[in-house]
């Protein structure tokens, strides 16, 4: 007779490894601010392609901006959501987007590319995934007074 409980030990178990993996997956995998804390974070760089999305695929180099309302942007950024992927960054994605940032955020770097795809990289080498990125490049396009093509 204790055969079945023993059985149903063994599925407490399971079941139970099961729930704590699914809650730690979920914590990892939860979306988040892509600027949690703005008063923590300053921007580093900051570049725009204006020439991106050309089907001439030639590209000048793109322009760093350097007169824009930091506080706004950051603002701006904090609306919107990141998620983390399973891929990590490669580092070839300076060049690939509307926007490139570099942001310092607590003393640690994070960069972002705005563009077909829209993602983020910190330290750890995860890649972010930017909700509703073209959105935000809309959104920053019209703060720094910038002509965004859809």
């Amino acid at each position: 007779m204790k055969k079945p409980l023993e059985n149903r030990r063994g599925w407490r178990w399971l079941l139970l490894l099961a729930l704590c993996v699914g809650i730690v997956g979920a914590i990892f995998f939860l979306p988040h601010p892509v600027v949690q804390n703005v008063a923590e974070t300053s921007i580093q760089g900051l570049q725009y392609q204006p020439q991106y999305g050309q089907e001439d695929g030639t590209l000048a180099p793109p322009t760093t901006l350097t007169d824009y309302d930091q506080a706004a942007v950051l603002a701006c950024l904090s609306r919107y959501q990141e998620q983390r992927t399973l891929e990590k960054a490669d580092g070839q994605e300076e060049d690939a987007g509307r926007f490139t940032m570099v942001l310092d955020v607590n003393g640690e770097t994070k960069q972002l590319v705005l563009g077909e795809a829209c993602y983020s990289y910190g330290a750890d080498g995860w890649k972010y995934r930017i909700q509703n990125g073209n959105r935000l490049q809309q959104d920053l396009g019209k703060l720094l007074n910038l002509p965004i093509s859809a």
